[in-house]
């Protein structure tokens, strides 16, 4: 059934207007990152129904399918790579638990996804544009009023569904893409234009309620990016205007929010209080951290090819070495969770599968997409989708090194649904019709 094209006029891209089914998959993209958002259980099943109406529109439009598998085969790799990892590790440890492929498989859905979206050409950075403001604005309300979990006490803002960590990082990643949007939308002084900043204040707002300090550093590392990135179009001074202006907020911040000082100066206290030279470590945020640190490392040492696995270090536990620093408590935790660091977590996990697993979801991408920049010099489209990939994949590898970004099923799901719709319109089959257009465009002037 045919769509009338002019009922919609430009609300949404006409590629989507074809028939009702490639309509309900543009209009449940939109709706996917309020769903999340606002009420993180439901988004779970709309990630699931997207891939599945995407693999029923690709298996009805087949013969137009110009998807090339092998020259995306390393886009396709960041959602095979896990679990097939657990797979190729319990292999050659001949330890089976099915229990840890429940949530990696989660990482395959967005294929389809990847796939549908990238034959629509779909600029997903001006959907997360109009639905960011929106999705954190609701965050705000429906945390407050109908999901607020105060197990971790009454003045930290989260869900029901999230730990505090994990939704302040989310939440100022999102802040931070919002953010790096006004660098490239051409309607810097719209209407949309103030809904953003709203969103973005509303985000800075959730995640110092929080209290998480994972991903905080990115507000200053964000910023220095992307003026790097739009080095040939922005005015020198800026270089030094902006440091020193995020240099005045964090200050002010500092002086004049309690949640801020607090949590940065317990933050240095922590550190400082460390027993470096010997002794049990305390069980404090920080401490407990640097004890995962050397915990993990210590693993990593006596089993650096296949890894542990989740559970199977649980024997070595009671090592005389890691008692000498780590109380019982300290040592159970880590097991009964992880590491609270991306990398280190996926080393004793996977061992050096675990490196491939680190490379191929946050380096290679981020690697790619600025090549892509350097080379694509006109194509707004695509320059600003990988414009906010890099972004996002900054946010999150920078944030792993305080904790975990892909682990529990909501932050995969998450992580795989950014990164499919970030990632769409940046396969071979549009970046090499953009070249071809760049290159015919050249002949013609000449």
């Amino acid at each position: 059934m045919k769509i009338s094209k002019k009922s919609y006029g430009n609300l949404i891209p006409i590629e989507f207007l074809e028939n009702n089914l490639s309509l309900w998959i543009y209009i449940l993209v939109c709706l996917a990152p309020v769903v999340f958002f606002s009420y993180e259980k439901l988004f779970g099943e709309v990630y699931k129904l997207i891939p599945l109406l995407s693999l029923i529109g690709l298996i009805t439009q087949k013969k137009k399918i110009l998807f090339n598998w092998k020259e995306n085969k390393a886009s396709l790799m960041i959602f095979l790579i896990y679990p097939l990892t657990i797979f190729i590790t319990q292999l050659f440890r001949w330890a089976w638990n099915f229990h840890e492929y429940l949530d990696s498989l989660r990482f395959l859905f967005a294929i389809p996804i990847l796939i549908y979206l990238s034959e629509k050409k779909i600029d997903f950075t001006k959907i997360l544009e109009i639905v960011l403001p929106i999705s954190l604005f609701l965050s705000l309300i429906t945390t407050k009023y109908f999901f607020l979990d105060t197990q971790y006490g009454t003045n930290r803002f989260t869900d029901l569904f999230l730990h505090p960590v994990y939704y302040g990082e989310i939440i100022i990643s999102m802040s931070l893409i919002l953010l790096s949007t006004f660098f490239l939308s051409p309607y810097r002084y719209s209407f949309f234009s103030i809904l953003k900043v709203i969103g973005i204040l509303v985000g800075f707002y959730i995640s110092i309620k929080t209290e998480s300090r994972t991903g905080w550093i990115n507000v200053l590392i964000i910023p220095m990016i992307l003026l790097w990135l739009n080095r040939r179009s922005v005015k020198q001074y800026f270089f030094f205007i902006t440091p020193v202006f995020i240099l005045a907020i964090v200050i002010i911040l500092f002086e004049f929010n309690h949640d801020v000082s607090s949590r940065l100066i317990e933050l240095y206290n922590e550190i400082r209080s460390y027993p470096w030279s010997g002794g049990i470590a305390p069980e404090t945020s920080v401490g407990l951290r640097i004890t995962f640190y050397r915990i993990g490392w210590f693993l990593i040492c006596h089993e650096n090819w296949y890894g542990w696995g989740i559970k199977g270090f649980g024997h070595i536990l009671s090592n005389p070495e890691l008692l000498a620093f780590s109380s019982k408590y300290t040592l159970q935790y880590v097991y009964l969770t992880h590491f609270h660091n991306q990398l280190l977590t996926l080393l004793v996990w996977y061992g050096i599968f675990g490196l491939i697993i680190y490379l191929i979801c946050f380096i290679v991408p981020l690697v790619q997409s600025l090549r892509i920049i350097e080379k694509i010099k006109h194509d707004f489209l695509i320059r600003k989708n990988a414009t906010i990939l890099i972004i996002f994949l900054i946010t999150q590898i920078v944030s792993g090194f305080s904790d975990m970004v892909i682990l529990f099923k909501y932050m995969i799901m998450f992580y795989s649904f950014m990164m499919a719709g970030l990632l769409a319109p940046l396969t071979s089959n549009n970046i090499k019709e953009q070249i071809n257009q760049s290159t015919l465009n050249t002949k013609i002037k000449i």
